[in-house]
């Protein structure tokens, strides 16, 4: 989960440099059933995370907690 959302956070070309990103994960263990629909809808919560909620220039945090 780290290491995909820190790769959609550094592929999208943000004009916006005020967005932080805080992750609150603990380890899980997951069968690929499970880890490859999770990547794919984590994917694109953190991608619309990035083009809606924070238009011309605004800033933001966005989370991420698995416990």
């Amino acid at each position: 989960m780290r290491k995909l959302t820190t790769d959609v956070f550094s592929s999208h070309n943000l004009q916006n440099k005020d967005i932080s990103f805080k992750l609150d994960l603990e380890q899980v263990d997951l069968g690929m059933d499970i880890a490859i629909p999770l990547g794919i809808v984590v994917n694109e919560l953190v991608s619309n995370s990035f083009k809606y909620p924070f238009p011309a220039g605004r800033k933001g945090e966005i989370q991420i907690n698995l416990l």
